[in-house]
């Protein structure tokens, strides 16, 4: 655990550091995070104060391995406090006076953090959830019928099929989902090793994602009271896949699967992807120029970080090949790399 998130501690380095110089930020406000991180049963201590194995530092833990005062000596950090305002004039963002007793959150102390939770507590107790309306085979085949049709678009231009297993936390219910192109179908599968479809078969080359989660929690995304996304970040969905490659169109359609725009600007951007598009070169990667935006979540790859043999996003560390633009870390999406003609 360690090591990984010393990895993804160095990618929110690199981009934290690319942001702020490239807009030549004045007034950098440090975000709160998720509230799911304030519940009751989490582990605030690591939570609170950055001991290395945890990706939710403190900002000063963060800024001091960052480096950013050193690296952005004229850029002003905005330590917003519970109770305190913020004044927008011109082109200047400052905090207002604070109320008096915002003060007491100068100093870090676990109480104070139990104190900020309960600040934050209707932001998280829907959370505790223990009981809901069943979820029925019939209820996950519509709600996936409906999602295909939403996301027609990003189904038919990436022409990506996936096999879903979908269990229930602590119970024996669980659903074998066919979703993309040729689907969607959805069946119970009550054990692993059971008979299966000719249709479920071809999609073994496709890879097989599975999501254990709490009853309440997949019958409010059912219900639309809550997307895949706010579920991935309360932390309350185990998540494995076969192999361990993240799919982008899969995932996209999952997590924004509601918001039409980000699900067609994918598509958009496979149809681009395969005729013409913005190329670049890099003046670390002589001899080739490579497709500007990373083709995961559209960073600039002006910025990327070259080293040898790879390319790295500088956004969320994604790596590539310069010889093939295969992706070598991250998912399953290629970078387009031409050769130069002299």
């Amino acid at each position: 655990m360690r090591e990984l998130s010393g990895r993804l501690l160095e990618v929110l380095y690199r981009a934290l550091d690319l942001k702020v110089s490239n807009t030549g930020a004045k007034c950098y406000l440090p975000c709160a995070g998720p509230p799911c991180f304030l519940e009751r049963g989490q582990s605030h201590n690591d939570i609170f104060r950055f001991n290395g194995d945890t990706i939710f530092p403190s900002w000063e833990d963060f800024a001091c391995a960052a480096m950013f005062d050193e690296r952005h000596p004229d850029t002003e950090v905005l330590r917003m406090l519970p109770g305190d305002g913020v004044v927008i004039g011109g082109s200047v963002l400052s905090c207002a006076d604070p109320r008096p007793e915002s003060a007491t959150w100068l100093r870090p102390s676990l109480e104070r953090l139990e104190l900020y939770s309960e600040l934050r507590r209707s932001e998280w107790e829907h959370l505790n959830k223990t009981q809901s309306r069943a979820v029925t085979t019939e209820d996950l085949s519509r709600y996936f019928e409906q999602l295909h049709r939403r996301n027609r678009v990003l189904i038919q231009t990436a022409r990506w099929k996936k096999r879903l297993i979908i269990e229930i936390e602590n119970s024996s219910a669980r659903w074998r989902c066919l979703l993309g192109e040729g689907g969607p179908s959805v069946e119970e599968a009550s054990d692993t090793t059971g008979s299966r479809s000719p249709a479920d078969r071809e999609h073994d080359e496709n890879g097989e994602y599975t999501f254990s989660l709490p009853e309440w929690m997949l019958r409010d995304i059912i219900d639309g009271q809550l997307t895949w996304e706010q579920a991935f970040l309360s932390l309350r969905v185990f998540l494995s896949r076969t192999p361990d490659v993240y799919d982008v169109s899969f995932m996209v359609s999952l997590r924004y699967g509601n918001q039409q725009e980000v699900t067609k600007a994918l598509a958009r951007h496979l149809e681009i992807q395969r005729g013409e598009q913005e190329m670049i070169e890099l003046e670390a990667l002589p001899g080739v120029k490579i497709q500007r935006y990373c083709p995961h979540q559209g960073a600039d790859l002006t910025d990327a970080v070259v080293t040898g043999d790879i390319i790295t996003c500088p956004l969320h560390g994604w790596v590539f090949s310069t010889k093939t633009g295969e992706c070598l870390q991250g998912g399953n999406c290629s970078l387009r790399i031409e050769s130069l003609d002299w």
